[in-house]
């Protein structure tokens, strides 16, 4: 069996990014309350098949009307919890019980903020990623590749190596022509040609 597994625990977002692989309808279909007899069902089931860690995620699970409590009931399983965010809305609540937190960047400060229809996302990164270096938190960094910024990815570099004494590993993903790019095909990378 699986020695971790994704759960998205909130399907809620607290950004419009123009390259989910989600809709921006897709909030609108479920209902924002609380899951978290189910998610305590799924996970006594997924301990029990041997499942050691778990990365919450959404939407945005920061949102989840469950974090805290599914956070602690995995931590008293001794599972493993690592939180995946855009790092907007890590409260000190999240970050004094979680210690290892996936957060996407996705580009410098003007690329980043145009994908995620926010002007204030990178800075509002910034600031957890700073939090997060001061606490000593592991961090895994998720950059999504599009068009618009694969020939700046190294300008990230410097942001590496700012938080290498947390970071543990960096996942470079190619955008998904689903979701939100459906409307957004200027993101998608056929036919790139790099510099």
């Amino acid at each position: 069996m699986p020695k971790s597994a994704n759960l998205i625990i909130t399907s809620d977002c607290n950004m419009r990014c123009r390259h989910c692989y989600y809709s921006n309808d897709l909030k609108n279909i479920y209902e924002v309350k609380s899951y978290l007899k189910e998610l305590k069902y799924i996970i006594d089931k997924l301990i029990m098949f041997g499942t050691e860690k778990f990365i919450l995620t959404g939407g945005e699970a920061t949102l989840s009307l469950d974090l805290l409590e599914v956070i602690n009931y995995i931590k008293e399983k001794d599972g493993e919890v690592i939180i995946f965010s855009n790092g907007y809305n890590i409260s000190n609540k999240i970050i004094d019980c979680c210690d290892k937190f996936s957060l996407s960047l996705d580009g410098d400060r003007n690329q980043h903020n145009y994908l995620r229809n926010n002007t204030k996302s990178f800075d509002y990164l910034i600031n957890t990623l700073d939090i997060l270096d001061d606490e000593r938190k592991q961090l895994y960094i998720q950059t999504t590749i599009t068009k618009m910024n694969i020939n700046i990815i190294d300008s990230l570099i410097p942001i590496y190596i700012k938080y290498k004494n947390i970071l543990k590993q960096i996942n470079l993903v190619g955008v998904i022509n689903t979701g939100n790019v459906l409307d957004n095909n200027e993101l998608v990378l056929h036919d790139v040609y790099y510099t």
